[in-house]
């Protein structure tokens, strides 16, 4: 029996020795567990090791881009694109004219039109964008306009653009008209945007519950010349000049009468689409040229009308 103690703790060592020497442990060999010898690798830890959070996405915000889109239309999922490109999300505070005209402060939250033309494939061959609602409302835009600078002017109130702050383009996931600091609110696709200078009036580019997007590679050319009444040519001192376009509701005019030319901040003639007697006529009281821009979403501006009146 001795013997066989003795037989039984010889095998025993001779185990614990091989052991030892293989460098095994009783975790077993490859063990990912341990460091390995002669290495600063750690252990992995159960949330380095856990495989990463794949964007859910509720369906409810997809758009259609369409048009002059390579390989055809292309459905993008705006929840997945922001989730998955954070530099594609904007949030903040947007000022805001309307066509009565009055101003309005705005919040919104979603994502940039930019990254959403470049996420469909379009965005260095587009020359316009035609965005449409599901209620027929649509609006067009430039290039230019699109990939403009646009602002929010927190001194709105006071036409002052100090203090102005980033207010691009997006398609709003969230947006209130509650004010420029209120919480926005979940909303159906909408396209929101700042103003390229504090006169612009914004607002009717809103377009609510976005169904389609169209984008064109063909240039949209000029906004018409605008025009005047009476004609140029002779007029008594004193009478007055109504300026005229055949899309005043949609393009504004600009004009000056000292010689300069006009530009986005001089005299707005049609700042009402609702008040007729905003739309002041021009007084004419002795030799005059009217010169006049036209400005608008969907073209590029006109080029500049000379209207010379000859006091009698």
């Amino acid at each position: 029996m001795k013997k066989r103690y003795t037989a039984a703790a010889l095998c025993l060592l001779m185990i614990l020795v091989l052991l030892a020497f293989c460098g095994c442990s009783a975790n077993g060999p490859g063990d990912s567990g341990a460091a390995q010898p002669g290495t600063d690798e750690q252990p992995a830890s159960p949330e380095d090791t856990a495989p990463p959070e794949v964007p859910v996405s509720s369906g409810e915000h997809i758009v259609t881009v369409t048009g002059d889109v390579p390989g055809g239309d292309k459905e993008i999922d705006l929840e997945l694109l922001a989730a998955g490109d954070k530099d594609s999300v904007f949030a903040g505070s947007y000022s805001a004219i309307n066509n009565w005209p009055s101003k309005k402060f705005c919040s919104a939250s979603g994502v940039r039109m930019e990254a959403v033309l470049r996420e469909a494939g379009v965005l260095d061959g587009f020359k316009k964008v035609t965005v449409y609602s599901s209620d027929g409302y649509y609006m067009s835009f430039t290039r230019e306009q699109v990939l403009c600078e646009r602002h929010y002017y927190p001194n709105l109130e006071n036409d002052d653009e100090s203090g102005a702050l980033e207010a691009p383009m997006i398609i709003a996931l969230a947006y209130t008209s509650r004010g420029a600091d209120a919480e926005p609110e979940p909303v159906r696709a909408q396209l929101v945007l700042g103003q390229e200078d504090v006169f612009e009036h914004n607002t009717p580019a809103f377009v609510e519950d976005i169904a389609e997007i169209e984008v064109s590679n063909e240039d949209p050319g000029k906004w018409e010349p605008a025009g005047a009444f009476p004609a140029p040519g002779a007029i008594e001192a004193g009478e007055t000049v109504k300026l005229q376009h055949t899309y005043s509701g949609l393009a504004k005019l600009y004009y000056t009468t000292d010689g300069t030319e006009p530009t986005p901040y001089s005299t707005m003639y049609n700042p009402s689409t609702y008040q007729p007697e905003v739309n002041v006529p021009i007084t004419v009281t002795e030799d005059v040229t009217i010169r006049v821009l036209v400005r608008g979403y969907g073209k590029h501006d006109s080029d500049i009308s000379e209207l010379t009146f000859s006091v009698a």
